[in-house]
């Protein structure tokens, strides 16, 4: 069920009044039905909601004065960092909403060996466009907090930059001829996190369609990321995005 909530930057919150887009206010009227002096509820993408009122608006200046201010829903443990390989368009939009309703912290795509592009430029509109859809899921979803959502970057910056505790899931040959190195990825969480844990933060590496490279497991194993696997299926670089990332708020709730 959808719920009616509307995300608005911080900037058009001024003092005591939130400024409307014409998208909200209009969708707020004409398919809401809501009028003049009902409240509706707003959040700004930091972990504040709003209640607020209506005003009486002209075209140019739709107003709503704030009522009431309280603390959204909280982020899941752990915060997640999925450092997704890029995808095709709709599988990779798929993977954002969902990803932002599960409550994925961050999305940086990488650019692999086997990455496919539909388009090489126009990072910048894409990434507009990510954010839309984030924020239309953190409307859906109940999300208080916009996740962090970065332009491509290189499979080798990606292992220099990464948050918190890596995991690197990779259904190929195992590197360097060590078949004990891949490990199943809840054999690895047991090794690695005792209870109770708070603020942890973890780094999800997903390769493209076809996989990371034996090049890029090989240096990911150097760097000193553990090479996990979620079992025999080979699944889509989207589910397996989202399946690992599952795993990890159930393991952590």
């Amino acid at each position: 069920m959808r719920l009616n909530r509307f995300f608005i930057p911080p900037p058009q919150i001024q003092g005591g009044r939130i400024f409307l887009s014409e998208s909200v206010f209009n969708h707020a009227i004409k398919v809401l039905r809501k009028s003049v002096g009902d409240l509706i509820t707003v959040f700004d993408g930091t972990g504040k909601e709003y209640q607020v009122k209506l005003l009486d608006s002209s075209p140019k200046q739709r107003e709503a004065v704030i009522v009431s201010v309280f603390d959204g829903k909280p982020l899941p443990e752990p915060r997640v960092y999925l450092y997704q390989a890029m995808i095709k368009k709709e599988r990779w939009e798929w993977l954002l909403e969902k990803g932002t309703e599960l409550g994925v912290h961050a999305f940086i795509p990488m650019l692999t060996k086997y990455t496919e592009l539909e388009e090489k430029n126009g990072f910048d509109k894409k990434l507009s466009r990510w954010n839309s859809i984030a924020q239309s899921a953190c409307e859906q979803s109940g999300r208080s907090f916009l996740p962090e959502i970065f332009s491509p970057i290189s499979f080798e910056k990606a292992l220099q930059n990464y948050s918190g505790h890596p995991f690197f899931l990779h259904c190929g040959t195992s590197p360097l001829g060590e078949s004990s190195e891949i490990k199943p990825l809840k054999s690895a969480l047991q090794q690695i996190f005792s209870f109770p844990r708070k603020n942890v933060e973890v780094s999800l590496f997903i390769g493209p369609e076809g996989g990371f490279s034996q090049k890029e497991a090989d240096e990911a194993f150097q760097t000193g990321l553990p090479l996990v696997s979620l079992g025999d299926q080979i699944l889509r670089s989207e589910t397996a995005g989202m399946a690992s990332a599952s795993i990890l708020f159930f393991w952590f709730s």
